[in-house]
């Protein structure tokens, strides 16, 4: 005969013992929400405090970015590059093997390529000999020695 809805079936010992497995089931995950929301909340505070040290950390970065701008670091890092590549470049062509002559180091400066590079590392190498930095817009304080 089937037992109706009314009636109580009669616990087991085996139903006893599955009751206590998921009532301390639940107690343990129970303690697992209450750490985790602990953890979140805890988290949320250290956001709060970090978020005003993190925009004074990025409105400095930005600071620092823009004054190399405007003394053109990106702009000499750009052209430093371009000339590494070309430098790069040319150490992998054939050098001969022996010194030019004085005489073919001056035909050498009928060609406009040559003696811009000339001037250019002259000009580098009177900015590294300067005491003082060229200004930023490029006009070198060194005075003539020659």
């Amino acid at each position: 005969m089937a037992a109706t809805a009314t009636e109580q079936v009669p616990a087991t010992p085996d139903v006893g013992r599955q009751l206590d497995r998921v009532e301390q089931r639940l107690a343990e995950v129970l303690a697992e929400l209450d750490a985790e929301r602990a953890g979140r909340e805890r988290l949320t505070e250290l956001v709060h405090e970090l978020t005003p040290i993190a925009a004074a950390v990025m409105g400095l970065a930005s600071d620092t970015l823009a004054d190399a701008e405007s003394r053109g670091w990106f702009t000499a890092a750009r052209h430093g590059a371009a000339v590494g590549g070309r430098l790069t470049a040319a150490f992998q062509c054939d050098w001969p093997q022996q010194p030019p002559s004085t005489l073919h180091l001056l035909r050498s400066l009928r060609d406009p390529r040559a003696r811009l590079g000339l001037a250019r590392v002259v000009s580098l190498l009177r900015a590294l000999g300067a005491d003082e930095p060229p200004s930023p817009d490029g006009n070198h304080r060194v005075k003539e020695r020659f």
